[in-house]
């Protein structure tokens, strides 16, 4: 496993604005690389982040 790519693993994020966008993309890229993730958003497109989320494992 390459360290650096799992820089986040055993972190906790707390990303606002991870319904969309960039809040989005940066929730998932997070979730894959380990670590566990809380997001806030407006009930806009939770749906679609949190499903990616959790396919990530998280």
């Amino acid at each position: 496993m390459n360290t650096q790519s799992r820089q986040v693993a055993s972190k906790v994020g707390l990303i606002t604005g991870g319904d969309c966008d960039i809040g989005s993309a940066v929730a998932i890229a997070f979730a894959k690389e380990g670590a566990q993730i809380a997001i806030s958003y407006l009930e806009v497109q939770q749906d679609a982040t949190r499903t990616q989320i959790e396919q990530a494992g998280r």
